[in-house]
């Protein structure tokens, strides 16, 4: 088969880059050598210069792209659509690939939540920025989820949260000691967790709270969706309102819903000129590191919302908002049907939409 120039240097690429992860992989960036992985890839030591200008490029290269971007091409007998079946190869190029992301970014010296983390000791900020990296780690864990085979209907209900702590708490330690850490050994333990079984379950929560009948205009702000960067469709299903105090209740939500429901959590705070560009800015890299791994498209099931001028929150009737609000409204066909206010109200709220959708009495969300 002939190749034109551009063909064959996109192959080369590939090759040393290739080459070059299996190099890092091994021996750790500060031991590879451009001589090994030259002769890794079957080329010469100026066919690797001639494409990169130094062995940091390449190595940032490597990290920054997801591993099917250089693999070779498939064989004889390998079919590209086993590689997109649900299961662990999925999950461990997934994390892989997000890990990678999230190195490159911390190695380039580009990522400002490693430098938010720096603060992390400060008192005001502690709270702020864990409850961030839990509501970080049940979003990559119900990306991975959805990687699994569908799941038989069963309570408690397994899940990934733990592992997907384990990946975050890796990847912000590497950040903060660099010097102890190969960052190639950080994507590779990220990798493996998608082989390490821990015992993770759901069970529901038992919370004493009333969801009460609401009749109002649903009339939200246009907002973006924090996860996936596009305009956030805000014209039904379960919204809960989260002070950056409370993020953990996302989850007990997220779980209530029907299989397939979105959940839409709408961040506020008392102090939106001190902690929303912090909100934006972590949860921003975070994402931009998700879809570099999981590279084919994935439906999350959580919508992340900031609020910086409280309109959205004012739409579902919470008018005075701090770090510890937590609320939750049900949208159907433009209206806002029942609500809840208080500890154990987005759960609440999540459960009611859940049974009222199996019984018809509210539209799919987004009707």
């Amino acid at each position: 088969m002939v190749r034109n120039r551009a063909e064959t240097q996109r192959l080369t690429r590939a090759r040393i880059v290739g080459a070059a992860r299996a190099e890092f992989a091994e021996r750790g960036y500060r031991a590879a050598k451009i001589d090994a992985i030259a002769a890794r890839a079957g080329l010469t030591r100026g066919a690797v210069y001639s494409n990169f200008p130094s062995k940091r490029a390449l190595f940032l290269t490597v990290l920054g792209e997801p591993p099917a971007a250089y693999r070779p091409p498939a064989g004889p007998g390998e079919d590209d659509a086993a590689a997109a079946q649900p299961g662990e190869p999925a999950i461990r190029r997934a994390l892989g690939g997000f890990a990678g992301a999230w190195i490159a970014r911390t190695a380039a010296g580009v990522s400002g939540a490693a430098r938010a983390l720096e603060r992390a000791e400060e008192p005001d900020l502690r709270v702020p920025l864990v409850q961030l990296i839990r509501l970080s780690s049940l979003t990559l864990a119900l990306a991975v989820e959805s990687l699994l085979p569908a799941p038989e209907a069963a309570s408690p209900v397994r899940r990934w949260v733990r592992a997907a702590d384990v990946v975050l708490a890796t990847l912000h330690g590497t950040a903060r000691l660099p010097e102890l850490v190969e960052p190639f050994d950080a994507v590779t333990t990220c990798e493996h967790l998608a082989t390490l079984p821990l015992n993770d379950w759901w069970s529901a929560p038992s919370p004493a709270i009333t969801v009460r009948p609401d009749a109002r205009d649903w009339s939200p702000p246009p907002a973006v969706d924090l996860i996936s960067g596009e305009p956030a469709g805000l014209t039904g299903g379960t919204v809960v309102i989260l002070g950056l105090h409370r993020l953990g209740a996302a989850e007990d939500a997220v779980r209530a819903l029907a299989a397939g429901e979105t959940l839409t959590v709408v961040l506020v705070t008392g102090e939106p000129g001190e902690y929303l560009p912090l909100v934006r800015l972590m949860l921003g890299e975070f994402a931009e590191c998700l879809r570099a791994g999981f590279t084919r498209p994935i439906r999350s099931r959580l919508r992340l919302i900031c609020d910086e001028s409280g309109e959205l929150a004012a739409a579902a009737g919470v008018t005075a908002v701090s770090d510890a609000t937590e609320s939750a409204i049900l949208v159907d066909r433009g209206r806002v049907v029942a609500r809840a206010d208080g500890h154990g109200a987005p759960f609440a709220v999540a459960v009611s939409a859940a049974r009222d959708s199996a019984a018809g009495l509210i539209g799919p969300a987004g009707s």
